[in-house]
């Protein structure tokens, strides 16, 4: 519903700078943390993925 919503604490929201709008996991490639990044593509975040999509 968060998600849904755009109730994440992201970086790239309405309420920050456009410089802070950078994944500040993935500060590599300077991706913008969005709800795609911080859903598919962040390879940070792809343990917690799998984990979740196996519902262990």
């Amino acid at each position: 519903m968060k998600v849904r919503g755009e109730l994440l604490a992201l970086n790239c929201n309405v309420t920050r700078p456009v410089e802070r709008h950078r994944c500040s996991l993935f500060a590599i490639f300077r991706s913008p943390e969005d709800i795609h990044h911080f859903i598919t593509v962040c390879p940070i975040l792809s343990s917690f993925r799998k984990y979740l999509v196996k519902g262990k």
